[in-house]
């Protein structure tokens, strides 16, 4: 298996946090965390879903 990017890991904690979470609250977060586009943050969403 291969180790989360640092990327993945910002998604993760937020999950963490608080779980289930839509999209929506996803992409709020990751934009307040760490300055990401709702574009952005759902492409690493799919990129993360495809990997299971």
């Amino acid at each position: 298996m291969k180790a989360l990017s640092e990327a993945e890991w910002n998604i993760m904690e937020s999950l963490w946090e608080e779980s289930p979470k839509v999209g929506s609250r996803i992409v709020a977060d990751m934009a307040g965390r760490v300055g990401w586009s709702r574009s952005t943050t759902l492409t690493m969403l799919k990129r993360m879903s495809e990997k299971v």
